[in-house]
């Protein structure tokens, strides 16, 4: 399956949350606006939303994928000055670790992925929650 990029990351997210038959509209709604946000926040990676939604349209016709089993925890965080804040006021840490199940239609392969993933947020005087740094590892079990 190659090394996980940002786009990768992001695809296979979109992949099990943009299922036709998944009525969890939080996790739909969460991930849509992450997207969105991280896109925002971080101009650098040039991210593409309307290419990376067209590109997760011919995932689903060709990957049969299932979250095995999802955790986040909402942290406080300790800025560069050492002051911590509550998760509700200034940054916060949230921290994904996700099982996925791997089925490609055309071959029947299996792969099982685990992601774990890092996501700093500040929020803004505007009162909008943005982020502002992210960082993923992804390994395939055996």
């Amino acid at each position: 399956m190659g090394s996980t990029t940002l786009f990768n990351y992001f695809d296979e997210l979109f992949r099990v949350l943009f299922f036709e038959d998944d009525n969890d509209v939080g996790s739909k709604v969460f991930v849509d606006n992450f997207a969105k946000d991280f896109t925002g926040s971080i101009n650098s990676q040039h991210f593409d939303y309307n290419a990376f939604q067209n590109a997760c349209v011919v995932a689903r016709r060709e990957w049969t994928m299932s979250l095995q089993s999802h955790e986040a925890l909402v942290t406080s965080f300790e800025d560069a000055q050492g002051e911590t804040y509550p998760h509700d006021k200034g940054p916060n840490a949230v921290t994904t670790k996700s099982f996925w199940s791997f089925e490609e239609k055309s071959t029947g392969k299996k792969t099982h992925r685990e992601t774990v993933v890092v996501i700093i947020t500040r929020l803004e005087e505007d009162g909008v929650r943005r982020v502002k740094q992210w960082t993923e590892v992804t390994r395939d079990l055996e």
